[in-house]
C-alpha cells in the first residue's frame, strides 16, 4: 500500500515503525528487529496500512486498514495515535512526490482521483490500477512498471511513460495524450481511437489489436512483437516497426506509410494497395498473397518464405529477396526487376526465360 507500518503495543501505548524506502511489512520488521510473541491475536504487534482513495494530497481522508487482522489488544483510540505518528512520514513522501523527486515505488492501487496534483512520478514502479479520472495531471511517469489498468479517459494528460512494462488495458479515449512510451511491454488491447497521439513506442511487446484507425499517429514502434491485426486505414502513419513479428492482417491500403519493417514474421495477407510504400522488410516469413501490383515499392525482402503468388505486375520493383521459398506463381512479366534471390523460387509454368534468368538460388 501507499504507506505501511508495524504497530507495537507497548504496555498500553502504541508505537509505530516504518521504513523510508521499502513499504513491505517484512522489511519494516527486519529493519527494526521486531518479533512477534505468541500466535495471531495474542501477538504484541500488527501490520497496518494508510492509503488514499479520493485525494492523494489529503492525508486526513486516507483509509486506515489492518493488513491481516485486528488484534485483541486493539482499542479504538489507537487509530488516531497511529495516524498522527505516520503523518510526518507521509508528509515527507508527498513533498518529494510534488517536487517530482520521489525515487522509490508507489502503490496507489486504490486511488480513484489524484486531487490537485499536476504531475506524478515514481523512480520505481507505480500502481494506479483503480484510477478513473486524472484530474489536473499532465504527466505520469514511472522508472519501472506502470499499471493504469482501469483508466478509460486521460483528461489533461499529455504523456505517459514507463521504464518497464506499461499496462493500460481499459484505455478507450486518449484525449490530449501525445505520447505513450514503455521501456518494455505496452498493452493497449482495448484502444480503438488514438485522439492526439503522435507516437506509440514500446521496447518490447506492443498490443494494439483493437485499433482500427490511427488518427494523428505518425509512427508505431515495438522492440518486440506488434499486434495491429484490425488496422484497416493507416491514416497519417509513415512507419510501422517491430523488432520481431508484426501482424497487420487486415491492412488493405498502405496510405502514407513509407516503410513497414519486422525483425521476424510479417503478416500482410490482405494488402492490395501499397500506396507510398517504398520498402517492405521482414526478418522472417512475409505473406503478401493478395498483392497484385507493388505501386512504389522498389524492394521486398524476407528472411524466410516470401509469398507473392498473386503478383502479376512488378511495377517499380528492382529486387526480390527471400531466405526461404519465394512464390511468384502469377508473374510472367519481369518489368524493372534486376534480381530475384531465394533458397528456392517457384515461378509460373509459362514464365519467360527473361524472368527465369534473374533467379539466383542460395
Amino acid at each position: 500500500m501507499f504507506e505501511s507500518a508495524v504497530v507495537v503495543n507497548c504496555s498500553g501505548e502504541v508505537k509505530v515503525y516504518t521504513h523510508t524506502t521499502d513499504s513491505s511489512h517484512s522489511a519494516i520488521r527486519i529493519r527494526h528487529n521486531l518479533r512477534d510473541r505468541g500466535e495471531l491475536a495474542d501477538r504484541n504487534s500488527t501490520p497496518v496500512e494508510l492509503y488514499p482513495v479520493t485525494d492523494l494530497l489529503d492525508i486526513d481522508s486516507y483509509v486506515f486498514e489492518f493488513d491481516a487482522y485486528k488484534p485483541d489488544w486493539w482499542e479504538d483510540w489507537m487509530e488516531a495515535s497511529v495516524r498522527l505518528q505516520m503523518r510526518s512520514v507521509i508528509e515527507k513522501k508527498l513533498e518529494q512526490i510534488q517536487a517530482g523527486e520521489y525515487g522509490g515505488s508507489l502503490n496507489l492501487r486504490n486511488l480513484t482521483t489524484p486531487g490537485n496534483l499536476t504531475s506524478l512520478k515514481a523512480g520505481g514502479s507505480l500502481s494506479l490500477r483503480s484510477l478513473t479520472t486524472t484530474g489536473n495531471l499532465t504527466s505520469i511517469t514511472a522508472g519501472g512498471d506502470l499499471n493504469l489498468g482501469s483508466l478509460t479517459t486521460t483528461g489533461n494528460l499529455t504523456s505517459i511513460t514507463a521504464g518497464g512494462d506499461l499496462y493500460l488495458d481499459s484505455l478507450t479515449d486518449p484525449g490530449n495524450l501525445t505520447s505513450i512510451t514503455a521501456g518494455r511491454d505496452l498493452n493497449l488491447g482495448s484502444l480503438t481511437t488514438t485522439g492526439n497521439l503522435t507516437s506509440l513506442i514500446a521496447g518490447g511487446y506492443l498490443d494494439l489489436r483493437n485499433l482500427t484507425t490511427p488518427g494523428n499517429l505518425t509512427s508505431i514502434t515495438a522492440g518486440g512483437p506488434l499486434y495491429l491485426y484490425n488496422l484497416t486505414d493507416p491514416g497519417n502513419l509513415t512507419s510501422i516497426t517491430a523488432g520481431s513479428s508484426l501482424n497487420l492482417r487486415s491492412l488493405t491500403t498502405a496510405g502514407n506509410l513509407t516503410s513497414i519493417t519486422a525483425g521476424g514474421h510479417l503478416y500482410l495477407d490482405s494488402l492490395t494497395d501499397p500506396g507510398n510504400l517504398t520498402s517492405l522488410k521482414a526478418g522472417g516469413p512475409l505473406a503478401l498473397r493478395n498483392l497484385t501490383t507493388p505501386g512504389n515499392l522498389t524492394s521486398i525482402t524476407a528472411g524466410g518464405t516470401l509469398n507473392l503468388d498473386s503478383l502479376t505486375d512488378p511495377g517499380n520493383l528492382t529486387s526480390l529477396t527471400a531466405g526461404g521459398h519465394l512464390y511468384l506463381d502469377s508473374l510472367t512479366d519481369p518489368g524493372n526487376l534486376t534480381s530475384i534471390e531465394a533458397a528456392h523460387v517457384i515461378l509460373a509454368a509459362d514464365a519467360p526465360d527473361e524472368l527465369r534468368s534473374l533467379v539466383t538460388t542460395s
